[in-house]
């Protein structure tokens, strides 16, 4: 194979399955063309076999190229005219294996769960604008971590909240710098809420306070996170909004997964008895900053 250019024409077969290429998918460093799933199994099956040899993660053999042996440490696939992508990560940038955990994955799910269950090409709909400024779904109903203009503000566990989401979305565990972004952009948001910015103009129809906050964090993601961008925006609001440790918000989400089987399964009274054991122990345990 001659270089990245001839990796990528379009008539090639897969140099793995040796069929047409299907799921196109192209290497980070040298873009030479596979199969996305190809090129995946291909990856996962040298690593496994150079951590069984080595035992540690952070000393695993790099991966190269099938074709031309240039390292990569990511597959780049999905592409959609030329203009958005998706990056699977399979090594950090040092060299080190990056896995997804169970918690990486329970959020992964949660957004694929809102890109299947979208109602409109927006996810910053009316509806769901309603639903953050009334607190829906929060377990302490969006009434003591607000502003006095309305607006959610920022707590202890931002950062460690932020790196666990992006690492997910973006498959990457140095997320430091975009964390750091956005962690100061919520900041500055919430000095603004003290201003004009979130408060309408007289004689206008009111706002909701999360729509221009969450507009604001997704125009300020998108460049990271690219059509992830109001779906990270509605999450973060709802997690601050919650003004509960990272355990206690997961914990709080998984009960409304069993809560919401227990509904199908049970009736309406599992699920008021349910909701009123977590209104008690919220109650009695949290402590809002």
């Amino acid at each position: 194979m001659a270089g990245s250019a001839a990796g990528a024409q379009v008539g090639e077969s897969c140099s793995i399955c040796l069929e047409s290429v299907t799921g196109e998918a192209f290497l980070d460093q040298c873009f030479h063309r596979f199969c996305y799933h190809c090129i995946l199994q291909w990856s996962e099956m040298v690593m496994a076999a150079s951590l069984a040899k080595t035992g540690d993660p952070k000393r695993v053999t790099p991966l190269e190229c099938p074709l031309c042996k240039t390292h990569y440490t990511s597959i780049i696939h999905d592409l959609v005219a030329g203009t958005k992508f998706q990056r699977h990560f399979l090594l950090a940038p040092d060299g080190s294996q990056f896995r997804l955990s169970e918690a990486h994955r329970r959020r992964l799910a949660v957004y694929a769960a809102l890109k299947a269950g979208a109602s409109s090409k927006t996810v910053l709909n009316s509806s769901t604008l309603a639903d953050l400024d009334a607190g829906v779904g929060s377990p302490l109903q969006g009434t003591k971590t607000r502003t006095i203009s309305g607006v959610v503000k920022a707590n202890k566990w931002l950062p460690c909240w932020v790196q666990r989401e992006l690492q997910a979305l973006m498959q990457d565990e140095d997320v430091n710098m975009v964390t750091h972004h956005v962690v100061g952009v919520v900041q500055s948001l919430q000095k603004r809420s003290r201003g004009t910015m979130f408060r309408p103009d007289s004689g206008s129809a009111k706002e909701p306070s999360s729509k221009s906050w969450c507009n604001a964090v997704a125009e300020a993601m998108r460049s990271f996170i690219f059509e992830d961008a109001e779906m990270f925006a509605v999450e973060l609001w709802k997690f601050l909004d919650s003004g509960i440790d990272i355990a206690f918000y997961d914990q709080h989400l998984s009960d409304c997964a069993v809560t919401a089987v227990a509904d199908e399964n049970q009736g309406p009274s599992t699920v008021a008895t349910a909701e009123n054991a977590r209104s008690e122990l919220l109650d009695e345990d949290v402590e809002v900053r």
